[in-house]
């Protein structure tokens, strides 16, 4: 069943899709269409003060969705995928269609003034995003200086200086996305924190991407390999292949797959495949009733002790406490 919903919202408008709720802040045509109506579609956003907004996303992997996005007054984005692909199609005028995609682990920085952007998720993938926007006016209040990579954006027509920068989640975007979605406190506490964090978010960027420390030395074929090494990964976690198996498989050598990890993902082979798996099992607690047995197992813990030690040592709680809160902010 394919039901589809059209909003025409102004800033600050909340609207009710009854499958979830969408605030939009920054005055866009929004049409999202679900593949399935049985489960919710969230989008929570904090206005954290004018023209500077925190958004969650969190959607059941049982739902396909596809959102259009007219957008005449963009905002300065950094959107982080923290375990799913996106594909976007980006129509402006003028130009050809440009197609981005980003895969789990990575986050775009981008500007895309006067444009039409087709976004896209997969089925069967939970959704799970967190994504900081900017109006223009409040970005050059806040980051009055640029790095040299972005000065063009300052000096060039606003029209005209449309951006997408593509870069991995490395371990100190890591650190700071897991305190947001942590946060402990409420009320007028709470906002500053996120506040805090989410300028945190855009100076870690910013300097990442000055630095091209998201850039690899790597060759464009060994690029590839290493992807493949991670996709087989993940999609073998209840039996993963050893280091010396997967550098076979992908034809890269051991030093050379780790440094590849390190470089695209922000950790070794071993680090990202226990991420990989704890990021496994926080779908299994939220959307699955499996015990935690079960779980273990299922994300390759032949010992539920071990599991539940690992799986605090990564999220700051037991399993069974995060099956009861969720990952999403209160």
């Amino acid at each position: 069943m394919i039901r589809k919903i059209s909003q025409q919202e102004k800033p600050g408008d909340l609207a009710q899709t009854g499958l979830g709720t969408m605030r939009n802040v920054f005055g866009r045509d929004l049409s999202v269409t679900y593949h399935d109506t049985k489960q919710p579609l969230i989008f929570k956003d904090i206005k954290l003060r004018p023209g500077f907004v925190l958004s969650f996303s969190d959607r059941p992997p049982s739902i396909n969705a596809q959102t259009v996005h007219e957008t005449e007054n963009a905002a300065i984005s950094l959107g982080f995928n923290l375990n799913h692909h996106v594909k976007s199609t980006v129509y402006s005028a003028g130009k050809r269609a440009e197609v981005f995609e980003r895969s789990p682990g990575d986050y775009a920085f981008c500007y895309l003034p006067k444009s039409r952007c087709i976004v896209e998720t997969l089925q069967k993938e939970r959704v799970l995003g967190v994504s900081v926007h900017f109006s223009v006016k409040v970005f050059r209040e806040i980051f009055q200086e640029l790095p040299r990579s972005f000065q063009s954006f300052y000096s060039g027509p606003k029209d005209s200086s449309s951006f997408y920068r593509k870069a991995h989640i490395n371990s100190t975007t890591s650190g700071i996305l897991q305190q947001i979605l942590a946060c402990p406190y409420d009320g007028a506490i709470r906002q500053v924190f996120l506040e805090a964090k989410a300028l945190e978010l855009a100076a870690v960027a910013l300097s990442d991407f000055e630095k091209k420390t998201f850039s690899s030395s790597l060759s464009h074929r060994e690029e590839e390999r290493v992807r493949e090494a991670y996709h087989l990964l993940r999609n073998n976690l209840e039996e993963p292949p050893s280091l010396c198996e997967l550098s076979r498989k992908v034809g890269i050598n051991r030093n050379k797959l780790n440094d590849g990890f390190k470089r695209l993902y922000g950790n070794t082979v071993f680090n990202v495949l226990r991420k990989l798996r704890l990021h496994q099992a926080c779908d299994l607690l939220v959307f699955s009733e499996k015990s935690l047995a079960d779980i273990a197992l299922t994300v390759g813990y032949s010992d539920q002790a071990n599991f539940t030690t690992a799986f605090r040592r990564q999220f700051g709680k037991t399993p069974l406490a995060f099956r009861r809160k969720g990952i999403m902010p209160d």
